[in-house]
């Protein structure tokens, strides 16, 4: 066989492994869609397009989210089909399969590290299964990587999806400055004389204005979530800042753990982790320092996922996920580049993807055996055993929006006395006063509501940090009415067992028959 059948035979047999991992990739998200139960912070997002009307009140509903738009322009005009959150996750679905799609058929990596990539715990599980924005971030980055292998014609076409990247949240915001200063230095340092002060001025026009976009959904002043900022130093803060980068890296949690999601391996306050996120890092920047560009991408973001840790808020496994991206995206870079040294990089990349094979498949096997929230379950519940015109009425919104999400309607809110279907984060609507009231009062309010709408049902959760799962309430536990002799709110039916511990969901009735 001559040279070009060769390379047509490794060709072909290249492109088969690839269409083989798309295939597997595709069966591994259906499934692990099929059998996840959607949670309250991904059905928020749903809800808040589905109750907007109009662009207008698109913007009102995300005024105090704290995250800028490209997830819910994506997912606002899937609503206008219908309200089932079915579509949420189709939608959330195709994102990842393109996702997964530019990564298999577009990078430079290798086969197997293709494979550890799509099917590690960020592409498979936390931003494959999960529908948050963080797939919209993972889709714009991995594109803007496809780009980079011929940047100079592209440099314009980087800038608008960087615009596009800064709109999906604040940390990909940070990995989105990383890549524009990293863009920036590569087409000054290789452009030479095409070189175009116009796509120049173009480019930070487009970074500029993206990031300027994004500040303009910042939340205002009376938010209530993560509303601290933080500008003096706090030794201890900064340590637990670096230990969650190193969780970014591998997100790990305990063999065995039921509750496994955003469970740590190791706790923060374990000696010397943080040393071993910065020998990690430090070891992951030795092997880029080749490739300039790679090095500032992958260091900038690190220093600014850091930095706004420090100052506004550290996350959880998605949020740091970040400098997981960081990393693949850095390494996209670097092998683009002919020539030059890559081993070390390639031993690097190796641990790195060995943490995430391990860490993915831990999370999808227990998502797949075990329900993640209990809100299908309880929505399931209400529509069989309740008639339609039956109120739900509760208190703490953001616990009750994943089950209206799923039943398709608002819940009364017995403090705002108003229907509602999304958390709205400001101090009048979620505080620590309203958010922890004791059972007495919130059973009081629902007699008293019930007095108005005898077809009401009470439904709510319990926080691990409230009260330990011993002390939670069991079917058939009846609770007397503060002041009220005859009357008892009664637990009609306990949804518990969820991996996340506060989606588990307790459904009262008022009767004086307990």
């Amino acid at each position: 066989m001559n040279v070009r059948g060769q390379l047509q035979a490794e060709w072909t047999k290249s492109s088969r492994l690839n269409q083989c991992l798309l295939g597997v990739y595709l069966l591994a998200l259906l499934a692990g869609n099929y059998y996840h139960e959607m949670w309250r912070d991904e059905l928020q997002a749903w809800n808040i397009v589905v109750y907007a009307g109009s662009f207008r009140e698109l913007l009102t509903n995300i005024r105090y989210e704290g995250h800028p738009l490209a997830w819910f322009l994506v997912i606002w005009p899937v609503s206008w089909i219908s309200a089932d959150p079915a579509l949420l996750k189709v939608t959330h679905a195709l994102l990842a399969v393109a996702t997964a799609s530019l990564v298999i058929f577009r990078s430079p990596f290798g086969f197997l590290e293709k494979c550890c990539i799509v099917l590690g715990y960020y592409l498979l599980y936390e931003y494959g299964i999960i529908a948050r924005n963080y797939q919209v971030e993972l889709f714009v980055g991995v594109s803007i990587c496809c780009l980079w292998g011929k940047l100079i014609p592209n440099f314009l076409r980087i800038g608008w999806l960087l615009l596009l990247l800064f709109q999906t949240n604040a940390f990909g915001m940070m990995v989105g400055v990383a890549i524009a200063l990293a863009a920036l230095y590569e087409y000054l340092e290789t452009a030479g004389d095409q070189k175009s002060y116009g796509k120049l001025v173009g480019f930070i026009g487009l970074v500029a204005a993206g990031l300027g976009i994004s500040m303009m959904t910042l939340p205002p002043g009376d938010s209530s979530f993560a509303s601290e900022w933080v500008f003096e130093w706090r030794y201890e803060r900064f340590i637990s800042c670096i230990y969650s980068l190193g969780n970014g890296f591998f997100p790990l949690s305990p063999p065995g753990s039921y509750h496994f999601w955003n469970n740590p391996l190791v706790g923060v306050g374990a000696k010397g982790l943080w040393l071993l996120t910065i020998v990690f890092a430090a070891a992951a920047a030795y092997s880029l320092r080749d490739h300039k560009s790679a090095f500032l991408l992958f260091c900038g973001s690190l220093f600014l996922i850091l930095f706004f840790s420090y100052i506004k808020y550290a996350g959880t496994f998605r949020h740091q996920g970040n400098a997981a991206v960081a990393l693949l995206l850095a390494g996209w870079v670097l092998l683009l580049k002919p020539g030059g040294t890559k081993r070390v990089f390639r031993y690097v990349f190796g641990i790195f993807l060995a943490g995430q094979v391990i860490a993915g498949w831990n999370a999808y096997a227990r998502d797949l055996k075990y329900p993640f929230s209990m809100a299908r379950e309880t929505a399931r519940y209400i529509a069989g055993n309740y008639p339609p015109d039956v109120v739900i009425s509760g208190l703490y919104t953001d616990v009750l929006t994943g089950v209206s999400g799923y039943l398709q309607q608002p819940f009364y809110h017995l403090d705002a006395r108003k229907e509602v279907a999304f958390v709205v984060w400001n101090k009048t609507n979620w505080n620590k006063d309203t958010h922890w009231q004791p059972d007495s009062v919130i059973f009081a309010k629902f007699a008293s509501y019930c007095a108005l709408q005898p077809r009401a049902i009470l439904v709510t959760s319990y926080r691990p940090m409230r009260r330990s799962e011993k002390d939670w309430p069991r079917e058939g536990d009846a609770f007397p009415v503060p002041g009220e002799e005859a009357l008892y709110v009664v637990c009609v039916k306990a949804f518990t067992g969820a991996i996340n511990s506060d989606e588990n969901f307790y459904i009262y009735e008022l009767t004086n028959n307990p």
